[in-house]
């Protein structure tokens, strides 16, 4: 049935990271302390639960078009519209678009994943994430310099409130951002955000260059013949040295996050007490990042150039 839905669907990026979270995290873990445990052999390519994931990969990746993972956002929307695939892989921001776009009836309905019970794909998994750390869209704020603040925020509680949330979902055909409002439209109700169920594993990736490492291998999952264990095989070199290079860039990135900071940390301690709230913030962010950047030159310096 998987196998069939999914001819010709184009599976975005999204896709592709979150079938490679591997459940049981108590919570989510920042991608360069993943990298760093990876090179202190705390986990590696071979474990069953990496080699889980790659299954679930392979299996829906053969049954999806040649190049799937190449595809641009647009090109999909464009086959989904002339009704050359089952369906898209999609959220609540589309529905709207879709329904102008499409001359045939839509039909929403949510992602299939494998449970616990699944004999093939369930023994690595703890059931449906849930959606809370999620990101949020279309956020509100004052700026600074504004010369009308009180009018400003009386007009964002006003959004905010139960009747212009309501008003502005009915007109957007969007999901409600204010509690305890249902949306009008029940196809939406699908999208509505998962509170319950365990937390998201980690993601193996880092940056651009094990992004890359996983795109430009793929193939090898999915041509004839091609299994998880050959495929580990065959990549695991290239998989350290890209989690290397990604490293290498969180390091350069901190440290210059790091010197822009430290000017502003000191001018905010020599300001008014007002400021000292402010001030203690940045330097805690301070620390944080010194004591990652020892710990990635630390590790780093045990790899050869």
């Amino acid at each position: 049935m998987i196998r069939q839905l999914s001819r010709g669907i184009r599976a975005c990026i999204d896709f592709e990271v979150e079938l490679f979270q591997v459940q049981g995290a108590p919570a989510p873990i920042p991608p360069p302390q993943v990298a760093l445990a990876y090179l202190r052999g705390d986990w590696s390519l071979q474990d069953a639960e990496i080699q889980g994931a790659l299954n679930v990969f392979q299996f829906l990746g053969r049954g999806m078009q040649p190049g799937f993972l190449h595809l641009k956002r647009e090109d999909a929307s464009l086959i989904f519209t002339q009704q050359k695939t089952l369906a898209m892989l999609s959220g609540s921001w589309d529905y709207f678009l879709f329904g102008q776009e499409c001359n045939f009836p839509l039909i929403v309905g949510p992602l299939p994943l494998p449970d616990p019970a699944d004999p093939d794909y369930g023994h690595f998994t703890n059931g449906k994430p849930h959606e809370g750390e999620g990101n949020m869209n279309g956020v509100f704020g004052i700026t600074k310099s504004s010369r009308h603040r009180e009018q400003a925020l009386d007009f964002l509680r006003y959004l905010t409130s139960h009747t212009a949330s309501a008003r502005f979902a009915t007109s957007t055909h969007t999901l409600p951002a204010t509690l305890e409002i249902e949306p009008t439209d029940q196809n939406l109700r699908v999208f509505a955000r998962v509170e319950d169920g365990p937390v998201h594993g980690f993601n193996i990736g880092v940056g651009a260059e094990s992004h890359r490492w996983l795109m430009t291998n793929s193939y090898r999952l999915f041509q004839p013949g091609g299994t998880a264990q050959n495929f580990v095989d065959d990549t695991t070199d290239t998989f350290r040295q890209s989690l290397i290079s990604d490293l290498r860039t969180v390091l350069k990135d901190q440290i210059k996050t790091n010197q822009r900071t430290d000017t502003i940390v000191m001018a905010a301690l020599h300001r008014t007490t007002t400021q000292l709230d402010r001030a203690a913030g940045l330097f805690s962010g301070q620390i944080s990042r010194e004591l990652e950047i020892a710990q990635l030159q630390h590790a780093l310096a045990q790899e050869p150039d």
